[in-house]
């Protein structure tokens, strides 16, 4: 039973500290001025249009390091590249444009970070992180899309 209770208070004690990083972090975010087009995603379930947003990405998406920090216009996005950010902050514009919520989430391991987002209705949510296939989940008990 000591066991077991000590593993539950280090996992709330780590829960406790991610949650404080996360709302008192202040990682440096570069705001991007991507005005985000219309697109061609008519569907109006939230899983197709995210997998829809996934194809459009897919089509103009290049990884470049080199505008890590820099804020970035569509047109330079779509013919400079950027990094993983850049690629959050437009699926999370997109999904707002749309009318869903969207939050991005910066993932830190102390060595590196990342940047994904998390799009969602008022019956599933999406995580969206560059070119990968979009994870979507039915917000009920159990079960996944």
């Amino acid at each position: 039973m000591k066991v077991k209770t000590i593993l539950i208070y280090l996992f709330v004690f780590t829960l406790i500290i991610f949650v404080s990083y996360y709302y008192l972090s202040d990682y440096p975010m570069v705001s991007t001025r991507l005005d985000v087009q219309e697109t061609s995603c008519d569907k109006e379930d939230l899983i197709s249009k995210a997998n829809c947003w996934h194809e459009e990405l897919k089509e103009f998406f290049v990884y470049n390091e080199s505008n890590y920090k820099k804020s970035l216009t569509l047109e330079q996005l779509k013919t400079e590249g950027g990094v993983c950010w850049h690629y959050s902050n437009w699926y999370a514009k997109k999904a707002k444009q749309e009318g869903f919520s969207a939050k991005e989430i910066i993932l830190d391991t102390g060595e590196y970070t990342h940047q994904i987002a998390i799009v969602s209705d008022d019956r599933v949510y999406c995580i969206l992180d560059q070119t990968f296939k979009p994870v979507c989940h039915k917000l009920s008990l159990g079960g996944s899309e």
